[in-house]
């Protein structure tokens, strides 16, 4: 078996940058993705036609807000055109989901197919329902395949007799069961994506379709596996590496790859750079060679070869194997010999490789033979297995791609065949934002500047609505929620130094009360789902244009308006003038995405604010260059007198 892994162990081939086609659907952030064409969609190859902007009915009678007009989908779009069934439909009825969204017109389709997708979307688009409900439509799916398979199973049973009976459930192969893995950046982010799974009940019963479960140290895995698992990529590994082997075979690195038949990485920008690296590669490294063992067996049964003849084959055939499948080791010279009538592909026959193998008649017949066996939605039987092939799913609300170490080219790479579906309002603020800028010289002036903030706010002051306040770090944050107490306002804080408990409980508060404030650091800005924010106010600005994007993201969610004010110090002004000036023109504060160090470091390089990706001018690069030199000459001169 590890002969047969490391044949076709290799890293899959570099394809171009997301880079283009992140440019060209923000560049149409109205623009809608066609993914009707099998081939890979590429930024080559995609679709874009211009959406005209439909009136759309809401509950109550009136103009639509353009809020609403950017987060529903098209007005003849429903959940079943999406290929839902009747069953998840109407649970998505009775929870409250009249209509789909726009990420969810585009990811709900490209799932049900079983594509790797990435879906970037603004935040607030409903991205998670968007693959929750495919997630637990082909759950239903599974278990209406299961259930007729068992009935199968029990007739065949009955029409053998005695020791056939007996043989034949003595070596009946086993069955893996398959479940889809959820991965979070948190704990919070994965109670929420656990609600929401539960909230999708049987419109008779009253139950839950899809059998979900949120796996952590406080919380194992239920005996049986769930139809959906929710973790953090830090509890799925001390879960692999600790613990599991009290729990099953499925809990260990060797079992993962068995049963993880779909992954989806929501926060995906956030899981695959930063501190998750370490955690992130030990995931990786188990699903990447059971997809390894997976594509091997779907070869083997496609050419009629046991796991052992296909360690044998020269080293030529497997690199075929391994960059073309099963047609490209036919290309390379391959010949599979004819098998009996009746002889299973996995069975211990001769070899039959070689050049010379075979007559180009039966090198035919396998080639139409490998094409009616091309069938990824159904599992396939392997040697000493099912054979099915892994889909993974990416959610983020920022999706950098620029250079070859950023995530969305990072993606690309590893998934060339993905598609890419991108919300209206990618890297946007949304034009249901209200931005307020406010400069602050000084701690004591950035305080009187809060308390007026907060003080100005009518929803606020009447005890409706629901105010977020970030700072950018913990001791800034306890300044912060003590000035905003010291002037008798009720502050909760969101932060690491909180005690875990006393953060759910705050989190708990402010999600079923108005009125209240949350002070808060970066914490709390990914994933988290805070309802009916009205107004999010930076204390301290973000740090990059990325952080800002997730910081604002907090209100204006769902279809809603809400208001952003943005308290700045004259350090931070040339990020601040960046996002300003493209939030007036309307385009993506893409090319303000960059570390705070490194937007500086271009800033002093060049003199004036550069967008990511670009060239500036080559003035102030020289004249740099003449004063280094001329303070080089000056040192000599000074040392020889």
């Amino acid at each position: 078996m590890l002969s047969l892994v490391d044949a076709c162990l290799g890293r899959l081939p570099t394809v171009p940058s997301s880079r283009p086609l992140l440019r060209l659907l923000a560049a149409q952030p109205h623009a809608h993705l066609s993914l009707r064409s099998p081939q890979p969609f590429t930024a080559a190859a995609a679709t874009v036609s211009a959406r005209p902007r439909h009136v759309r009915a809401l509950s109550t009678p009136g103009a639509v807000p353009e809020a609403a007009e950017d987060f529903f989908a098209g007005a003849t779009v429903t959940f079943s055109g999406l290929g839902l069934g009747t069953v998840v439909c109407g649970a998505l009825q009775k929870a409250g989901y009249s209509r789909p969204a726009h990420a969810q017109e585009l990811a709900v389709p490209a799932i049900l197919a079983g594509r790797d997708a990435v879906l970037a979307a603004e935040t607030g688009s409903g991205k998670t329902l968007a693959y929750l409900a495919p997630l637990t439509e082909l759950a239903l799916q599974k278990h209406r395949q299961a259930a007729a398979a068992a009935v199968a199973r029990e007739e065949g049973a009955e029409a053998q007799d005695g020791e056939d009976a007996w043989h034949h459930q003595r070596h009946r192969r086993r069955q893996y069961a398959t479940a889809a893995l959820v991965l979070c950046p948190n704990v919070a982010l994965c109670e929420q994506v656990l609600a929401a799974a539960q909230a999708l009940r049987d419109p008779a019963s009253g139950a839950p379709l899809a059998a979900a479960a949120f796996v952590s140290a406080q919380s194992p895995p239920p005996l049986s596996l769930p139809d959906v698992v929710i973790t953090t990529p830090g509890a799925l590994v001390s879960l692999l590496d600790n613990a599991g082997t009290a729990y099953g075979y499925e809990w260990t690195r060797a079992g993962l790859p068995h049963w993880a038949r779909t992954v989806v990485f929501d926060e995906a920008d956030l899981l695959l750079s930063g501190g998750y690296g370490a955690q992130m590669r030990i995931i990786w490294d188990a699903l990447r060679a059971g997809d390894r063992l997976h594509a091997a067996r779907r070869i083997c049964l496609q050419v009629g070869l046991t796991e052992d003849e296909f360690a044998e084959l020269p080293r030529h055939l497997k690199q075929a194997a391994k960059l073309g499948g099963a047609q490209g080791l036919l290309d390379a010279g391959f010949r599979p010999r004819r098998q009996p009538a009746g002889h299973h592909s996995g069975g211990s026959s001769s070899n039959g490789a070689g050049p010379g193998a075979g007559s180009e008649g039966e090198h035919e017949e396998q080639r139409l033979r490998l094409h009616g066996l091309e069938d990824e939605a159904q599992p396939e039987r392997g040697v000493h297995g099912p054979s099915w092939r892994r889909q993974y799913v990416f959610v983020a609300a920022t999706m950098p791609a620029e250079g070859e170490r950023s995530v969305g080219a990072e993606i690309a790479a590893r998934f060339p065949e993905a598609a890419w579906l991108a919300g209206r309002q990618l890297h946007q603020s949304k034009r249901a934002v209200e931005h307020a800028w406010r400069r602050v010289e000084d701690a004591e002036q950035r305080a009187q500047v809060l308390q007026d903030v907060v003080a100005s706010d009518p929803l606020l002051q009447s005890g409706r609505g629901r105010m977020l306040v970030f700072a950018r770090d913990v001791a800034s944050a306890g300044a912060t929620a003590a000035d905003l107490a010291g002037a008798g306002l009720p502050v909760l804080q969101y932060h690491k130094a909180v005690p875990a408990a006393e953060r759910a409980a705050a989190l708990a508060r402010v999600c079923g009360e108005e009125g209240l404030i949350m002070v808060c650091t970066d914490a709390a800005a990914r994933g988290l789902d805070v309802p009916d924010v009205s107004h999010v106010v930076q204390a301290d600005f973000a740090q990059s244009a990325v952080d800002f994007l997730h910081r604002v993201g907090r209100t204006a969610r769902a279809g809603k308006a809400g208001r952003v004010t943005s308290l700045f110090t004259p350090d931070a002004e040339p990020l601040v003038q960046a996002i300003r000036d493209n939030i007036a023109a309307g385009r993506p504060v893409e090319g303000a995405f960059s570390r705070k160090r490194s937007f500086r470091k271009k800033l002093k390089k060049y003199g004036q604010y550069v967008p990511r990706g670009q060239e500036g001018p080559q003035e102030p690069r020289q004249a740099r260059r003449e004063e280094r030199a001329a303070r080089g000459v000056e040192r000599r001169s000074r040392q020889w007198r």
